[in-house]
């Protein structure tokens, strides 16, 4: 993702939400290179989200720590960041969302089917129009 590096009153960024964080950079003067790398290691900008998450290189004594850093991460970090893909921050897009959003069932529902199949010469099953392939030695059975 491109992101405008001039920061002017009024002007439309496509980092919107970065705006606080790109500004700072600006004044001390950094390349547009280094607010990239910068946003990309700090806020799962541009590159691999998942690796460059809030777990990398840390370690927790209990799980209890593990998870008050994990509920701040995801406050004060992933939930403000600009999505890769939409360019809209993530928390704003789930209020929009919410509305949408109904109750979860009051008990688990099931999650799978079961019947009777054969599997074809070609190892596949069909089950409502759709294929799943099975092992080789169950052709035929």
């Amino acid at each position: 993702p491109k992101c405008t590096t001039q920061v002017i009153s009024g002007s439309r960024s496509l980092c919107g939400g970065l705006r606080e964080v790109i500004a700072p950079m600006l004044e001390l003067g950094l390349s547009a290179q280094r607010i990239y790398q910068d946003l990309v290691a700090g806020h799962g900008f541009g590159g691999s989200y998942a690796k460059n998450n809030a777990l990398k290189g840390r370690q927790f004594a209990t799980l209890g720590e593990q998870n008050a850093h994990l509920l701040h991460w995801e406050e004060q970090v992933a939930d403000k960041r600009v999505h890769g893909t939409t360019r809209r921050q993530v928390t704003a897009v789930f209020e929009e969302e919410r509305k949408a959003l109904g109750p979860l069932p009051a008990s688990v529902y099931e999650s799978y089917q079961e019947g009777r199949c054969r599997v074809q010469r070609d190892s596949f099953v069909e089950v409502a129009k759709a294929y799943y392939e099975a092992p080789p030695e169950f052709i035929g059975r």
